[in-house]
C-alpha cells in the first residue's frame, strides 16, 4: 500500500527538492495503534519537511503471514516495487521491522533509518537511530501493586504464532525487581480455547497482564482485538494491557505509547536525515509513555481515587452530579440556604408576631373592659345626674317656689291692706313684692331647666317648642323648629335623651358659637328618629375641642349610646355647626337609664 501526500509548491523559482520516506511496519493494520500513528507522522513530516513530501506506508504483516515473511516473499515484492526509487529516510517500527530494514537495506537505496525498537541496539555504529522502546513491564507491575495493593498472582497472557524473544526471564527479571514476592503463571502461546479455560479458573486476589493473543489455534490466528475481548469476558480478576491504544475495551489499566508526541520527534530526525545529515549525528531519545486508566473499571474494581498516580491519564471519567452541575448545586445551595435563612426569620417574625398579638389581644381585652367599664359609669352617672336634677327640681318645685311664692302673696296683701300710709314704706314693699316674684319665676325656669317635666305630661314636641321660646328669650338667638310625621318617641328615655341633646345643642350655638339663627329638626325614618341642630354660628375644630376635654359632646355622645344611637358633628370655622342624632324609637333598654 502506497499513500502519497504532496505538499503545495511554494513561490518560488527554484522549488525544494520533494523528500521521500517509507514507514515499514512489522505488522499489519490489525494493530491498534496504526491508524493514530500513521496519521500522526503523516503530518508531522509534512511540517517538519517544509515542502513537497511523498510517505508511503508498508507493512510486514508477520503476524497474519509468518510464512511468507520468513520465505522472503515479501522481500522480492517490496525490491521490485522500489527499484530505481529514491528513498531519503526509512522509518521501521518495531524490532522485527528494523531487523528486515538491516537486512535488505539495498531495498530502499540503502537509506538511513529512523527505528523505534526495544531490543535492536540503536548506537552500534550503523547509519541508524531513533527512539527506543521503554520496557513497560515494571512501570506495569508497579501500577498494579499501586492501584491493587492485595495482590498475590500475575497472570500474563501473551499468544502468537511466531516465536518470541524469552519473554519469561524478562518479565521475572522486572517482579523480581520490585522487591516484594508475586506469584507469576505464565499462559504463553496458548489457543483461545485452552487459554479461556485457564482465565476461568484465576483465584481472587490476582491480576491479569494482557501482551498479546493473536493465536485462535496452532495454525490460524485470530485479531488482537477479539483475543482481548475473549479475555475481558471470562477473567474474573481485574485485566491490565501493554497495547495503549486497546483501553477503553475493559482494561483496568495500560501503558500507553503518546504517538502525537513521538511522532513529531521521529518526523524531525527524518527531515534532518533527509536534508544531509548523517543518522549517527542525531541523538537517540526515549519513546514517552505514559499510564492510562479507565475510571468506569477502577469504580468496577473499587478501586479509590487517592491510590490513581498523578502523572496517569484517567479517561473515561464519569464526573459526579455535583461536578457535572456544580454551579446550579452551588446556586441551588445557595439560593436553599438563603430560602431557609429567610423561612428562618419569618417563623421568628411569626413567633413574635404572634406574642405580640397576644399581648395585644390582652391588652386589648382589657382595654375593651377598660372601655366598658368607663362607658357604664359614664351611663351611671348620667343617669345619677337625671336622678339628682329631678330631685333637685322637684325639690325647688314643692319647697323653695311654694315658700317664695307664698312670700310674694303676703307683701301683696300688705300692700293692698294699706299697712302704712308713708309712701317710702309703700314703694319699698312694692320693690320687695317685684323681686320675690322675680326670684319665684326664677326658681321655676331653674327647676324646669333641671329636670323638664313637660315631658312626662305634653311630650317631646310640645317640651321643644317650650325650650326653644325660652331659649330665643333667653340668648336672643331666633330658633326654628320643624318636625315631620308622628315624631313622637314611646320611650322616655328616647325623649329625655333628645331633649337634653337640643338643650346642649343650643346652649353651645348660643354661648360659643355666637350663632343668630338655628333650626331644630325632627324626623322619622322607618323605625328611628332623626334629630338635627344646626345653626350659622363661628363653628369650631371638633378634634381640638375633644383634645381640649369638652365636656358638652362627650355627654351629647353618651346620651344617644345609652338609647342605642349615634351623633354626628360637622362643623367648619365660620359656616356653623351641624349635629345629627339617630336613634331608635325603642331604643332605651339600658337598666340605667332612669326617667323621674
Amino acid at each position: 500500500m502506497v499513500v502519497g501526500v504532496v505538499a503545495g509548491q511554494a513561490a518560488y523559482a527554484e522549488p525544494p527538492p520533494t523528500r521521500h520516506f517509507v514507514v515499514l511496519h512489522y505488522q499489519g493494520q490489525e494493530v491498534p495503534f496504526r491508524p493514530e500513528f500513521d496519521s500522526a507522522i503523516q503530518e508531522a513530516l509534512r511540517r517538519a519537511s517544509g515542502g513537497p513530501v511523498n510517505v508511503y506506508f508498508e507493512s510486514l504483516d508477520a503476524f497474519n503471514f509468518p510464512a511468507a515473511s520468513q520465505s522472503g516473499l515479501v522481500a522480492e515484492y517490496l525490491q521490485a516495487k522500489y527499484a530505481g526509487r529514491r528513498v531519503d529516510a526509512l522509518i521501521a517500527i518495531s524490532d522485527g521491522a528494523v531487523s528486515f530494514a538491516r537486512q535488505h537495506r539495498d531495498i530502499f537505496a540503502n537509506a538511513p533509518i529512523v527505528a523505534v525498537a526495544q531490543t535492536t541496539p540503536l548506537d552500534a555504529g550503523d547509519d541508524l537511530t531513533g527512539l527506543r522502546w521503554h520496557s513497560s513491564n515494571g512501570d506495569m507491575l508497579r501500577l498494579v501493586l499501586r492501584l491493587l495493593p492485595d495482590t498475590e498472582r500475575i497472570y500474563l497472557v501473551d499468544g502468537a504464532l511466531q516465536p518470541h524473544e524469552d519473554l519469561e526471564a524478562a518479565f521475572g527479571d522486572d517482579v523480581a525487581a520490585l522487591g516484594r514476592h508475586l506469584d507469576v503463571e505464565y499462559l504463553l502461546d496458548l489457543p483461545i480455547r485452552d487459554l479461556v479455560e485457564r482465565l476461568k479458573r484465576i483465584p481472587s486476589r490476582s491480576v491479569v497482564c494482557f501482551r498479546n493473543q493473536t493465536m485462535r489455534d496452532r495454525s490460524t490466528t485470530i485479531d488482537l482485538r477479539d483475543g482481548l475481548a475473549e479475555v475481558l469476558r471470562v477473567s474474573p480478576v481485574p485485566v491490565f494491557s501493554f497495547t495503549g491504544q486497546l483501553i477503553g475495551m475493559g482494561m483496568v489499566g495500560v501503558y500507553q505509547w503518546q504517538v502525537e508526541t513521538d511522532s513529531d520527534l521521529i518526523a524531525a530526525m527524518a527531515s534532518s536525515i533527509a536534508n544531509g545529515v548523517s543518522a549517527r549525528d542525531i541523538p537517540t531519545r526515549e519513546m514517552t509513555i505514559r499510564s492510562a486508566l479507565d475510571w468506569r473499571q477502577l469504580q468496577r474494581w473499587h478501586v479509590p481515587q487517592g491510590r490513581i498516580p498523578p502523572e496517569s491519564l484517567v479517561l473515561f471519567y464519569q464526573p459526579s452530579f455535583f461536578e457535572l452541575y456544580r454551579r446550579y448545586v452551588i446556586a441551588g445551595l445557595l439560593v436553599f440556604a438563603v430560602q431557609t435563612c429567610l423561612i428562618a426569620g419569618l417563623l421568628v417574625q411569626r413567633s413574635r408576631r404572634r406574642g405580640a398579638e397576644q399581648i395585644l389581644v390582652g391588652k386589648e381585652a382589657h382595654l375593651r373592659t377598660s372601655y366598658e367599664r368607663i362607658r357604664d359609669l359614664a351611663g351611671r352617672l348620667i343617669t345619677a345626674q337625671e336622678a339628682e336634677r329631678s330631685r333637685i327640681a322637684r325639690e325647688l318645685h314643692d319647697d323653695a317656689c311654694q315658700e317664695v311664692a307664698g312670700v310674694a302673696v303676703d307683701i301683696s296683701n300688705l300692700l293692698h291692706r294699706g299697712v302704712s300710709r308713708e309712701p317710702a314704706v309703700q314703694q319699698a314693699l312694692s320693690s320687695v313684692h317685684t323681686r320675690v316674684t322675680g326670684l319665684a319665676e326664677s326658681l321655676r325656669l331653674l327647676s324646669h331647666d333641671l329636670h323638664p317635666s313637660v315631658l312626662q305630661h305634653i311630650g317631646l314636641v310640645a317640651a321643644l317648642e317650650a325650650h326653644c321660646a325660652e331659649a330665643e328669650r333667653h340668648y336672643d338667638v331666633q330658633i326654628r323648629l320643624v318636625t315631620d310625621g308622628e315624631v313622637e318617641p314611646t320611650e322616655p328615655a328616647v325623649a329625655l335623651a333628645l331633649f337634653r341633646i337640643t338643650q346642649e345643642a343650643l346652649g353651645n350655638a348660643a354661648r360659643h358659637g355666637q350663632a343668630r339663627h338655628a333650626t331644630v329638626a325632627l324626623a322619622r325614618s322607618d323605625d328611628d328618629l332623626t334629630l338635627s341642630v344646626a345653626d350659622d354660628g363661628v363653628g369650631f375644630d371638633i378634634a381640638g375641642a375633644r383634645q381640649n376635654g369638652g365636656l358638652g359632646l362627650v355627654s351629647m355622645e353618651e346620651r344617644a349610646r345609652l338609647v342605642k344611637g349615634d351623633v354626628t358633628i360637622r362643623s367648619q370655622l365660620q359656616q356653623g355647626t351641624t349635629i345629627d342624632v339617630r336613634v331608635p324609637i325603642n331604643g332605651a333598654d339600658d337598666p340605667h337609664v332612669i326617667f323621674h
